[in-house]
């Protein structure tokens, strides 16, 4: 939303999904390795090229809304198409 509401409520959670980008993150190695098994790439190497993105990055890189990027991630499931890394992800 444009006054940003729910990103004051929930200020840890959205800073992580909206304003750090991925380089700026602290994933586990755990999560790490879930990732390269769901992606085939390492994390970092994933960073490195640019090929993932915070939510803001994300809905702009898809040329859809943060509402619409909310509707399709509603609509995956934790360990099968999606990652959770821990807390605060």
């Amino acid at each position: 939303d444009q006054q940003q509401l729910i990103d004051t409520h929930y200020g840890a959670i959205a800073a992580k999904a909206v304003k750090l980008s991925p380089d700026q993150l602290s994933v586990q190695l755990a999560a790490q390795d879930e990732f390269e098994r769901a992606f085939g790439l390492p994390w970092a190497d994933a960073v490195a090229q640019g090929l993932v993105y915070n939510a803001a990055q994300g809905a702009e890189a898809l040329g859809i809304s943060g509402e619409e990027l909310g509707a399709r991630w509603g609509t995956l499931t934790k360990g099968v198409d999606m990652l959770k890394f821990g807390g605060g992800f």
